[in-house]
């Protein structure tokens, strides 16, 4: 796997990690490289990296004809994992994306 270089106005801010952090930063990272190698990961600086991440996964829903609603808890301290869901079911990560792989179109 090719190693992916961070843009340097992907940097996260103090703001911005709080919507990250606490034991889902790994998870919501991971996410994203997830998004990308799908090609549905696109930063946008003007909406940093949570909301970069939530166009992805919005992106990801349509391309599977599902609603994904992606939660991380808000706190640096907190060790609590995202939580994943496609329409009103609650997955795990491992659930969920592989739901999601199934799911996805074949090309």
């Amino acid at each position: 796997m090719a190693e992916e270089k961070i843009m340097e106005e992907e940097v996260l801010n103090e703001e911005e990690l709080e919507g990250v952090a606490g034991g889902t930063a790994q998870e919501s990272f991971a996410d994203r490289e997830q998004l990308n190698k799908l090609g549905l990961y696109n930063f946008d600086k003007d909406k940093g990296f949570v909301g970069s991440l939530q166009d992805g996964f919005n992106a990801l829903g349509k391309k599977i004809g599902f609603t994904l609603n992606v939660k991380s808890e808000s706190s640096l301290n907190n060790k609590a994992e995202n939580v994943y869901k496609i329409g009103n079911q609650t997955l795990t990560r491992d659930q969920f994306w592989n739901t999601v792989n199934r799911l996805m179109p074949k090309e």
